[in-house]
């Protein structure tokens, strides 16, 4: 199963280092669904449950998880897979885009648990050849609502953990090792 696509912007090692980590934070989680969106650069921890501008203040996070307020145009792609009765993950349509123009206060109303609740959502940055830095984002459905994470990454000789925020590096290690 491939839950990523390279083209040729992106960094063969990079995406296979995050296909791992999407591969092991998902064992033991069991969504219904799940949804990786490549955005078209390399975003910040700051994403990390951020919900919408407050009064032109970038950066307002809720305990209550919605939608990262990525504009379309920075979306590359979006993929959905979803459970078959033998428990594994088919790609399949998506009916409606789930990055959407719209206001930063209709944004802070796209909650996760209303929307997606038993979904699990990843969010890579594209343009890995030219850049020097990459991430990945997860939240994932758990019996409280969801556990988000942020993964950064700087390429030297090869790709290392930069920052690493709501998860510690021990389980992002077993994430990349469960494969």
């Amino acid at each position: 199963m491939n839950y990523i696509y390279l083209d040729k912007s992106d960094d063969q090692q990079f995406g296979e280092l995050i296909e791992q980590l999407i591969v092991g934070s998902l064992r033991g989680v069991n969504p219904e669904t799940v949804y990786v969106i490549k955005v078209d650069n390399w975003f910040g921890q700051k994403w990390l449950s951020f919900s919408h501008k407050s009064m032109g203040e970038f950066g307002v996070s809720r305990g209550n998880h919605v939608l990262p307020p990525f504009v379309p145009s920075r979306v590359i792609s979006e993929r959905a897979f979803e459970l078959d009765g033998d428990g594994v993950f088919h790609e399949t349509e998506t009916t409606s885009p789930i990055h959407i123009n719209q206001t930063s206060e209709l944004n802070q109303k796209r909650k996760l648990m209303d929307l997606y609740p038993n979904s699990a959502f990843y969010w890579w940055s594209g343009c890995t050849v030219k850049n020097t830095n990459g991430s990945l984002m997860a939240y994932l459905p758990s019996s409280g609502g969801f556990l988000s994470w942020y993964v950064g990454f700087k390429r030297g000789d090869s790709w290392v953990y930069d920052s690493i925020c709501g998860v510690s590096n021990d389980v992002i290690r077993s994430y990349e090792r469960a494969t």
